[in-house]
């Protein structure tokens, strides 16, 4: 761990890059439109502060368009610098381009889910909360409903008094306008304009999760339940699906006029794929330890099984050519993807699973169940319904784990495994291939290293996303079949290779990580929240669960 950081490391030997075989690439148009889709309204937030607009009346009058794309086109224009993407932004509701209708299509699409209530105050949208939806759930139908309760409008990772939901939360312009502040001074710590998708998704996640996507107007009575940074990605992704399918601005139109009409059967024909990913073996690869060490392992492998499930989602997406926007969900193992219709699925999983069954011995598989979405199954419950099928169908494939492998490889599914001999079994995992020690305890390679990332973890204040070195080690093994490497950082390293992506662990204050950092100026920045407590003994070595119990 010298140096600053942690390489993710342990020591097996996999396929090289080169032989990784037909990664795909993400169009630059495609990238593009999933941008402005992701910032089109971006000036619902700008516009809710009270400012000042930044463009005359002559001006809407001339593009006749709702004011929050105007709001939206003057900040892109301002912060993207792109004369097409501020066009394409600006007439997101009024459609003069291919573009543009993408964006429309899958705004459309994305505002089908919005519930309305007639009995909501109808009010100026600065003054509408988000809406905690938990409340509204009842175990009894009979029962009464709860009161409602709102989000107060703070960033996504400030975790203070004010960061729970209560029925007593009040929104102002004062509050729009310490959040725009706030923002900007994020945007201005990039130091010129971006185009980088994923550093743009971070700020919207971090400044945006609060903000109500819609309000009650005084034409309709929107519940303000879905906040602007999960509409937006939704938004990016379903444009970047459409984009990838090369789908024409006349069948985008088509689909919508049939959308309001409801007469034809374009609104039921397929538009794209919604694909769920799942790691099987999760349980098997976590709990199948012995009790010595495992405290200091277990951190370890969690984190790493995380870390699969994401680089398994993002790849999903570059086979699939399009941006990792398109992930909509990541977790427990699990992840739903926006997929176009053009992606062959089971050729992604095939290309991925392979390589997920080899780095982790067999214990862990990837999954992939997919579903076709039509425009009618994004309105009222047919999108749960979609959800629950592609999950189910990812299911099916976990009880043919081994099948997809013995396929093209007999031997290494069904085959004699080299069982070694006692004098080198692993004392945490049990595995024949003991090359160390951890406090007198025989270790593997593999074992070794999730000790190390656990005790990495309580320190790190990055995950840093570099190109490749000469000799990779344990899951970078994996991730080097992608393009890069990921390192745990906790200081200043200038031995890392170039990096590519740094990634804030409980944070994200982008003026500081270029101040200790010097990254690279084509770099993409992120956060993510992380537990970093752990019990600790009068020595400060972290407790045993022995010691724990």
């Amino acid at each position: 761990m010298g140096g600053g950081g942690i390489c993710l490391s342990g020591g097996q030997q996999l396929e090289s890059l080169a032989n990784a075989g037909g990664i795909n690439s993400v169009n630059a148009t495609t990238e593009r439109i999933a941008l402005s889709a992701l910032l089109h309204d971006i000036g619902k937030f700008w516009s809710r502060t009270r400012l000042d607009p930044p463009f005359t009346k002559d001006e809407r009058d001339y593009f006749g368009t709702y004011a929050h794309a105007l709001w939206s086109a003057h900040f892109v224009e301002r912060y993207i610098g792109d004369p097409e993407i501020t066009a394409w932004v600006r007439m997101h509701h009024k459609p003069d381009s291919r573009e543009a209708r993408l964006i429309s299509l899958a705004d459309w699409l994305s505002s089908a889910e919005r519930a309305e209530d007639a009995e909501l105050p109808r009010g100026k949208p600065e003054a509408a909360s988000l809406a905690n939806i938990f409340a509204g759930i009842r175990v009894d139908a009979a029962a009464s409903r709860e009161t409602p309760t709102y989000f107060p409008l703070v960033q996504h990772d400030d975790f203070g008094p004010q960061f729970m939901p209560s029925p007593s939360v009040t929104t102002s312009e004062t509050d729009y306008c310490a959040l725009w502040e706030a923002f900007l001074h994020a945007v201005e710590s990039l130091k010129g304009p971006t185009l980088d998708l994923t550093t743009w998704l971070a700020l919207m996640r971090r400044f945006c999760s609060r903000i109500p996507a819609a309000t009650p107007t005084t034409l309709r009575g929107y519940l303000p339940d879905i906040n602007l940074y999960d509409h937006s990605r939704s938004v990016a992704a379903l444009a970047a699906c459409f984009a990838a399918d090369e789908t024409t601005e006349a069948k985008a139109s088509a689909i919508q006029e049939a959308m309001v009409s409801g007469r034809g059967t374009l609104a039921d024909e397929p538009l794209c794929q919604l694909v769920c990913g799942t790691l099987s073996g999760i349980q098997d690869f976590l709990y199948t330890i012995v009790s010595k060490q495992a405290a200091k392992t277990l951190r370890g492998r969690s984190f790493v099984l995380q870390l699969a499930a994401e680089v398994c989602a993002e790849q999903t997406c570059i086979h699939a050519c399009v941006p990792a926007c398109c992930v909509i969900y990541c977790g427990g193992g699990r992840f739903f993807a926006l997929l176009p219709l053009g992606a062959d699925v089971p050729d992604i999983q095939s290309r991925l699973s392979g390589r997920v069954l080899d780095h982790f011995h067999g214990q862990v598989a990837l999954h992939l169940g997919a579903v076709t979405l039509t425009a009618n199954d994004f309105k009222g419950n047919s999108f749960a319904a979609q959800w629950s099928k592609a999950g189910m169908e990812a299911n099916r494939l976990r009880t043919q784990r081994l099948t997809q492998l013995a396929a093209s490889d007999y031997d290494k599914a069904f085959g004699f495994l080299d069982e070694g001999g006692a004098d080198h079994k692993c004392g945490v995992c049990g595995r024949n291939d003991a090359t160390t020690a951890l406090d007198e305890t025989p270790i593997c390679n593999d074992c070794s290293y999730y000790a190390n990332i656990g005790k990495a973890l309580r320190t790190a204040r990055w995950l840093v996303r570099t190109n490749t070195s000469h000799a990779p080690e344990g899951f970078n093994e994996f991730c080097v079949l992608f393009g890069y490497e990921l390192h745990l950082v906790d200081r200043p390293n200038s031995r890392l290779p170039r990096m590519q992506q740094v990634i804030e662990l409980n944070g994200f204050d982008l003026a500081r990580t270029r101040e200790d950092l010097r990254p690279p100026a084509d770099i993409s920045f992120g956060y993510r929240m992380l537990a970093q407590a752990w019990p600790q003994s009068t020595d400060g070595a972290v407790k045993t669960f022995e010691e724990l119990a």
